[in-house]
C-alpha cells in the first residue's frame, strides 16, 4: 500500500481509498477534485545524473506534494514519474489554487537543484461523480496529456458537471 521509494500511497492504495471517497462524496453531494502530475523530461535526469539522483528527485516531489496538500488529501505515486492527488470536498477554484501552488513549489525545487524538469498537471473537478477510481484516473490523465500536448509545464483543468 506504500510506495517504498517515496513513502506515499501506491496505486493499489489509491484505488482502494478513492473508492471510499467517491461513495462519501456521492452520499453528501460534495465535489471531488483529482490532480494527475507527470514530470516533464524526467528521463533526462536518469540518463545524465543517474538513477540515484532520479530517485532523490521523486522523493522530493512526493514531499513537496505532501507539504502543500491537506492531511486529509490522498497523495499517491502511480508509478514511474506519475503522481495523483485526491482532494475530497474540494471545488474547482480551491483545487486550481492547490495545483498552482504545487507547480510553483516544484519549479522552485527544480531550479534550486539545477534540474531541467517541469511538470504537467491534469486537474479534474467532479461535481458529477464517476463510478470508479479508474474513471477518476482516466479523466485526470486525459487532462494531463492535454497539458503535455499543448507545451508541457502547465495545468489543464476540466470541470465535470451534472
Amino acid at each position: 500500500m506504500i510506495d517504498p521509494l517515496t513513502q506515499i500511497a501506491n496505486r493499489r492504495a489509491f484505488v482502494k481509498l478513492s473508492r471510499i471517497e467517491i461513495k462519501r462524496a456521492r452520499r453528501f453531494k460534495h465535489p471531488l477534485s483529482v490532480a494527475y502530475i507527470d514530470l516533464d523530461n524526467f528521463k533526462y535526469i536518469n540518463d545524465h545524473f543517474g538513477h540515484s539522483v532520479g530517485d532523490n528527485l521523486l522523493s522530493l516531489v512526493a514531499e513537496t506534494i505532501k507539504d502543500t496538500t491537506r492531511e486529509i488529501d490522498l497523495t499517491a505515486r502511480l508509478g514511474g514519474d506519475e503522481f495523483v492527488i485526491l482532494m475530497s470536498d474540494t471545488e474547482a477554484e480551491s483545487a486550481y489554487l492547490v495545483a498552482n501552488k504545487i507547480q510553483k513549489k516544484f519549479l522552485h525545487l527544480m531550479q534550486e537543484n539545477e534540474w531541467p524538469v517541469t511538470c504537467s498537471i491534469g486537474l479534474v473537478t467532479f461535481n458529477c461523480l464517476p463510478n470508479s477510481p479508474d474513471d477518476l484516473i482516466k479523466e485526470a490523465d486525459k487532462a494531463m496529456y492535454s497539458a503535455k500536448q499543448n507545451g508541457k509545464n502547465m495545468i489543464k483543468h476540466k470541470i465535470v458537471k451534472k
